[in-house]
């Protein structure tokens, strides 16, 4: 039943233009898990013209791996 309504609530945002995301323990379990759903949020935000003072570039796996720690 809460999950009913939490989900209209939802829907209702959404109606109304809102990007609702949904913050699970999965999704919060470790920094890699937090890393990913921040970058969803920034890229959500920045698709509707949002301005940061940092850029949100994503990155492959292999630039990943070749990174050097400054």
């Amino acid at each position: 039943m809460q999950w009913r309504r939490d989900q209209e609530k939802r829907d209702k945002l959404r109606g109304r233009q809102w990007i609702v995301f949904v913050a699970t323990a999965a999704s919060l379990a470790n920094a890699d898990a937090r890393a990913e759903f921040a970058f969803n949020v920034a890229r959500a935000l920045a698709s509707r013209g949002a301005a940061f003072a940092f850029s949100v570039l994503p990155k492959t796996m292999q630039q990943l791996a070749c990174a050097v720690p400054q």
